[in-house]
């Protein structure tokens, strides 16, 4: 991973520079930026929503993972395996684990 922006308390930007085998989920990550960056509840426009302000929230991380190619055969595995990765730090972050 290459850093490209880091803030501190804030921000973290990597690149994905590394080759894999092209029959591993990994190797369609190349090129590929991911995104973490940590707010308020009014740096998110979810945060905001009606049904949302039921939470409490005191810190507010957004995720993205860009430059995907929409046809790669292995989005739909990462994609389930972010959310598993996510959930599971909002469980540790939220005391549920």
């Amino acid at each position: 991973m290459l850093i490209l922006e880091r803030e501190r308390n804030k921000l973290f930007k990597w690149q994905c520079i590394s080759s894999h085998s092209e029959d591993v989920p990994a190797s369609a990550w190349t090129g590929t930026t991911m995104t973490f960056a940590l707010g308020d509840r009014s740096s998110s426009p979810i945060a905001q929503e009606k049904w949302a302000k039921k939470f409490p929230l005191k810190t507010v991380l957004t995720f993205a993972h860009d430059g995907w190619d929409d046809s790669s055969r292995f989005l739909p595995f990462c994609n389930s395996s972010w959310a598993s990765v996510l959930q599971q730090l909002s469980d540790k972050a939220s005391g549920k684990r």
